[in-house]
């Protein structure tokens, strides 16, 4: 339950990234830290993600968000946030940007698909009569272009990156989710959580 934050936590995963033919193309280490969330309004848990992959024996090129630019179909591909399953099942979640990036933006009304620069993306969604909101945030030192998918009213949203991968050239991750109850707060207050997550991790 994460109803109170106890003390913090990191789940290691060790993956492997399968071809076709059954061969591993990646090896990844992907690493979850639930620490302490911000003392703002409704702060539930934030999630420090950080992953490295690493191409085994030839160049890996990630340059594709499956049915991205596809209108018949719903892309997948990335760091993706994924809501209940109720949120998907009644399209309820909207989105929020930083101001500076888009002035006067509303939830609701602004879909972005590939857009890029963006330091966090919040989803908002009600679930059983509480509403919530996940805020993403891209690591700046990341060294890539991350590209922001987020539009989709069932509650699917994150990133994805451009990279080509050398074999035995690790390539490393981050970002951040930080998860609240209630309503909306101020861009004030997600900058000052984004630059905390920025300045720690």
């Amino acid at each position: 339950s994460l109803e109170t934050f106890s003390a913090e936590k990191t789940i290691v995963s060790e993956l492997e990234w399968l071809a076709p033919d059954g061969s591993v193309v990646l090896e990844e280490t992907r690493e979850m830290t639930f620490v302490e969330p911000p003392p703002s309004p409704g702060s539930v848990v934030q999630i420090d993600l950080e992953t490295t992959l690493s191409a085994t024996d030839r160049a890996v090129v990630l340059d594709f968000c499956h049915g991205l630019d596809d209108p018949g179909t719903e892309p997948y591909g990335g760091v993706r946030w994924s809501a209940h399953a109720d949120v998907a099942m009644d399209g309820s979640a909207t989105y929020r940007f930083p101001n500076d990036a888009f002035p006067g933006n509303d939830p609701g009304v602004l879909e972005i698909r590939r857009a890029s620069g963006i330091p966090w993306v919040i989803q908002t969604f009600p679930h059983n009569g509480t509403r919530y909101s996940v805020h993403q945030m891209d690591h700046p030192d990341n060294p890539f272009d991350t590209h922001w998918s987020a539009y989709r009213s069932d509650g699917s949203s994150g990133t994805f990156f451009d990279a080509t991968l050398a074999a035995g050239d690790p390539l490393t991750a981050r970002c951040g989710f930080y998860v609240a109850r209630g309503p909306l707060l101020s861009d004030s207050v997600y900058n000052t959580v984004y630059k905390d997550y920025a300045n720690r991790a």
